[in-house]
């Protein structure tokens, strides 16, 4: 459990809420989970169309750059919790925000990466009918970059098809 993470949690917890885990993601691996990475691909295929315009490519990649830094510094100030009721993601920049999902909404385990505790993994806890994100664009509903990953996965993973 993150100390830091779990204070931030603390006020947002009802009354006999328990925090089971918390903690906070890779700010990399975040930023191209959140559309970082899709955003370049994207920016990098139309930067096609200016060939001829070295300053259409530049201002391009200077777009995709910028979208990249400030979902890696969104990134920073995320931090996650799992409760007894709820999962909780918060963070405090551009603006302070949360959400939750409720556990008895979970509907999947999936981890993206290593099945161990050593490397940052997003775990993901909900998916829609189409097999993509479930939710807004840019607020998937997982736990990206956690660690460790496979104690969470198994927290998580005990709410999985378990209504209330």
């Amino acid at each position: 459990m993150d100390d830091e993470a779990a204070a931030v949690m603390a006020p947002l917890l009802a009354p006999g809420e328990t925090l089971l885990w918390s903690g906070r993601p890779a700010p990399g691996l975040y930023a191209w989970n959140n559309g970082a990475g899709l955003i370049v691909v994207g920016l990098m295929v139309a930067s096609g169309a200016f060939v001829f315009s070295w300053w259409a490519v530049v201002l391009v990649l200077a777009g995709a750059l910028g979208v990249g830094l400030a979902l890696r510094r969104k990134a920073e100030t995320v931090r996650y919790g799992l409760t007894d009721r709820r999962a909780i993601i918060a963070w405090s920049w551009p603006r302070a925000g949360n959400r939750w999902i409720p556990v008895d909404r979970f509907n999947i385990c999936l981890m993206d990466g290593n099945n161990d505790n050593r490397d940052p993994t997003t775990i993901l806890f909900r998916k829609g009918l189409s097999d993509q994100w479930w939710g807004r664009p840019f607020e998937i509903d997982a736990f990206i970059g956690v660690k460790p990953s496979k104690d969470v996965a198994n927290l998580v993973q005990g709410f999985v098809g378990h209504r209330r």
